[in-house]
């Protein structure tokens, strides 16, 4: 999940002011609504052969694989590659597939 933090003050990592906030990636529990992990936003990062989206999820999600938990995922983050990803790591995804995007993936 993604969200918004309000607060004032300067901030060594962003180069702009943002009227919204800082943003923050969540991993929260579904059941509780406790939060997890936090991922802060700091800038663009290396690029990455996954993708971004692939990476902020990747770095959530992996103190929790191998347990044999459900990942429940907005579809910005979805991608055939990150499902059989958490698949070999026996965590489940759910989350809708956006249609307009160019996915590499093999069809049987």
């Amino acid at each position: 999940m993604k969200s918004w933090w309000h607060g004032g003050g300067a901030l060594s990592f962003c180069a702009y002011p943002d009227k919204f906030g800082i943003k923050v990636f969540e991993l929260c529990d579904s059941n509780t609504a406790y939060c997890c992990k936090l991922d802060f936003y700091t800038g663009r990062k290396k690029n990455s052969p996954l993708g971004a989206t692939f990476d902020i999820v990747e770095g959530l999600i992996a103190p929790h694989l191998d347990w044999g938990q459900t990942l429940y995922i907005n579809n910005y983050y979805t991608s055939p590659i990150l499902f059989a990803c958490l698949k070999e790591h026996s965590t489940l995804a759910s989350g809708t597939m956006r249609m307009n995007q160019p996915w590499k993936c093999c069809h049987n």
